[in-house]
């Protein structure tokens, strides 16, 4: 949801009403993602190692939260608008592709 609001805002020229819109989009995600990351991590791992993952998943997000201020003005000011959008839509279709990877690669795992 997220990259095809990003891709959006990049092709509309990042008017208010479109990044009004993206962060809707960011929360909705944000939300399904919080609620079912932990289903995920307990239907792929043992029960001895789902802390230790839900802590390694949640200290990763906490990180890109922590940096995405700074790295996000730094490519909104000093190279361009579009960099900004093109960061955000390379980085979750990166995202997407891994955790389709990582969870097919798991799922195999598990069946065989």
């Amino acid at each position: 949801i997220m990259a095809f609001a990003v891709g959006v805002i990049w092709y509309t020229g990042a008017q208010f009403i479109y990044l009004l819109g993206a962060l809707i989009c960011q929360g909705m995600a944000y939300g399904i993602v919080s609620v079912i990351r932990p289903m995920f991590v307990r239907q792929y791992f043992p029960t001895q190692v789902i802390g230790r993952i839900i802590g390694i998943i949640t200290m990763i997000g906490l990180l890109l939260q922590a940096s995405a201020p700074m790295v996000g003005s730094y490519l909104l000011l000093e190279i361009n608008p579009n960099a900004l959008f093109g960061a955000i839509l390379t980085f979750n279709i990166i995202s997407l592709i891994l955790s389709i990877a990582f969870t097919t690669h798991l799922y195999r795992k598990r069946v065989a």
